[in-house]
């Protein structure tokens, strides 16, 4: 198993060679991370502080899902206080210091777009689930700016 902490800071460091110094026109400012609390969510965690400005925001999210209406002060729910320590939990084992927020959707894709425009998120990083066609392990990102 990779370090996430020295594969984020290599990253960082390659790219702040090849664009001549630290930060640069193809940083993304405000990176929003969709994690689920597996693995390759910490994955997707890692390649979006990568990408990452090193003065922008990250921001992780969870969304759950949810069949009837959405709670209207989410935040101040129990779900939320579960989501929340799970978020927390990962962003301490991934080493990375980001803002944590969440939603409850009926789809977790609208939940996560729903959550990028309201956070303003330059770009979406999600792990890829083992249902997909994608291998385990892999992170896939969207850039949501102009």
């Amino acid at each position: 198993m990779t370090d996430t902490k020295l594969v984020t800071a290599a990253a960082r460091s390659d790219e702040a060679s090849r664009r001549g110094g630290a930060g640069g026109s193809g940083w993304f400012g405000d990176v929003l991370v969709g994690v689920d609390g597996s693995p390759t969510g910490r994955d997707a965690i890692a390649l979006g502080d990568a990408l990452r400005d090193p003065s922008g925001r990250l921001t992780l999210v969870h969304v759950l899902l949810s069949q009837g209406p959405s709670y209207r002060n989410f935040h101040a729910t129990p779900a939320w206080a579960n989501a929340r320590r799970m978020l927390e939990r990962e962003s301490e084992a991934s080493g990375i210091v980001a803002e944590l927020t969440g939603m409850a959707s009926a789809s977790v894709g609208g939940g996560l777009h729903q959550l990028a425009e309201d956070c303003g998120a330059d770009l979406l990083v999600v792990g890829s689930c083992s249902r997909g066609s994608v291998a385990a392990g892999s992170a896939a990102m969207t850039h949501t700016g102009p």
